[in-house]
């Protein structure tokens, strides 16, 4: 059976336990229905590892999304960043790593099925401050978006989000560093940056990996098809590599870094169509912009009636997202946020507004208190 490891946001005390809890060898740990009560040292539990089988935490999620005041969308982004973080930078080397990404790579497409337009805009709105963790994060979330647009089959798209997941897995600590860096790269940085492919699918293969789909997706995710791509100049690189390249570019323009600000969602897009999309035998960049809207959720926009507001979700066309006014023409925030459908008149979206811009902090989860899919 295929095991998720608890974190302690998921664990209430004094509550009935909703599942069975199993260790780290699978051995049966606490029965369903026992009450965990103050006595008892949680962080201890958490510390040892405590399992449940993926299929019974799946079912408790399914059923928190039918009640709209339990799921919580960005609890659950939050989660899967924290256990992301920690199967990345200590990697289980007893056989386990690959259940465990397997397992996140689930978790992401729940997130993706019950509250897309949430997680689109974590990608806009949250702290980067784990750069190379949510970095993965959030291109696993535009992967699997795309692939679920083009029909892709569930085997395909969990090949495809595990290996978005473990893509940098290589260059950690490096991609820490660039982020943050405005110099050019040094030769051994360069020479860093063009390995970690290879190395990546190294590393996984020693950790144990052994869908080919997922690895030949990390080792070919910066080839090009002109062939001036890297590590091995390929021409025709996998399509789950050419779509994880194209999302690894629009993930990366769209987030800050010490030398240069974010690039606007819409910018990125048009841009990802002219030059990425430029050859015929890459769809994606087209996909990405129908997918994701050329106003994602999470971006700021001026409206034709004065208003400024946020990006809810996205609407029936790409241009026509659905918007919470967050400031009135006057320039004053407004108490309640009020929703706009860019569709109508007079609230087509004039202009996007940079997040530095905005001087109005808000709680994004009041928004999307209710964008359970």
């Amino acid at each position: 059976m295929v095991m998720h490891r608890l974190l302690a946001q998921q664990i209430r005390q004094d509550e009935p336990l909703p599942w069975n809890i199993y260790d780290s060898s699978s051995n049966l740990l606490l029965r369903k229905g026992f009450i965990l009560d103050k006595h008892i040292h949680l962080p201890d539990l958490i510390e040892r590892g405590m399992y449940v089988e993926l299929s019974s935490i799946k079912v408790s999620l399914d059923n928190e999304g039918r009640n709209k005041h339990q799921f919580d969308p960005w609890r659950l982004w939050e989660d899967i960043q924290v256990r992301l973080g920690q199967v990345l930078k200590k990697p289980a080397t007893d056989g386990k790593f690959s259940e465990q990404v397997q397992e996140l790579a689930d978790l992401v497409r729940l997130l993706s099925e019950r509250s897309a337009d949430v997680a689109l805009a974590a990608i806009m709105l949250m702290e980067q401050g784990r750069y190379p963790v949510t970095h993965s994060l959030h291109c696993a979330v535009v992967a699997e978006l795309v692939a679920k647009r083009l029909e892709w089959s569930t085997q395909e798209r969990q090949s495809l989000c595990c290996a978005a997941l473990t893509m940098n897995i290589a260059m950690l600590d490096l991609q820490h560093t660039l982020c943050n860096q405005a110099t050019p790269l040094t030769p051994e940085q360069q020479q860093a940056v063009k390995s970690h492919p290879e190395q990546g699918f190294r590393i996984l293969h020693t950790l144990g990996v052994r869908d080919s789909a997922w690895l030949q997706t990390v080792m070919e995710h910066h080839e090009q098809l002109d062939g001036k791509g890297y590590p091995r100049g390929l021409h025709k690189p996998s399509e789950s590599a050419l779509l994880l390249r194209t999302m690894d570019i629009f993930c990366a323009k769209v987030s800050p870094r010490a030398h240069r600000k974010p690039m606007l969602a819409s910018e990125a897009s048009r841009l990802m169509f002219t030059v990425e999309g430029r050859h015929e035998n890459n769809p994606f960049p087209a996909c990405l912009i129908k997918q994701v809207g050329i106003y994602p959720p999470g971006s700021f926009v001026k409206l034709g009636n004065g208003e400024t507001g946020v990006v809810f979700k996205r609407g029936e066309n790409a241009n026509t997202p659905i918007v919470y006014s967050l400031i009135n023409e006057t320039g004053h925030g407004i108490a309640t946020p009020i929703k706009r459908d860019t569709s109508q008149s007079p609230f087509h979206v004039l202009a996007v507004i940079p997040r530095c811009n905005m001087m109005l902090k808000f709680d994004p989860r009041v928004i999307w208190k209710s964008a359970v899919q």
